[in-house]
């Protein structure tokens, strides 16, 4: 039987907002995640490695500072719990 995730914790400001980016776009950049949020790319990297540890994103293709990244389940079950899916 598979343990329930508890999205009670609440992430930082900026991780949310790669989260909900993610949500809207199949798979981003670090590059692109920059533009949109006007930060670093060593930032957004930063913050995407966090969010993988956590289970809430994932890389798509290669390594590095030019793999994809997007959302996985975990990602947007912790959007949905916190009410910040469109």
């Amino acid at each position: 039987m598979q343990e329930e995730k508890s999205y009670d914790e609440c992430l930082d400001n900026i991780k949310e907002k790669i989260l909900i980016l993610l949500s809207q776009h199949e798979v981003l950049e670090p590059e692109q995640i920059s533009r949109f949020l006007v930060i670093w790319v060593e930032f957004s990297l930063f913050h995407l490695k966090g969010l993988e540890k956590s289970g809430m994103v994932m890389q798509r293709n290669s390594s590095g500072e030019c793999a994809s990244w997007k959302i996985s389940q975990d990602g947007l079950g912790y959007l949905a719990h916190h009410g910040m899916l469109a």
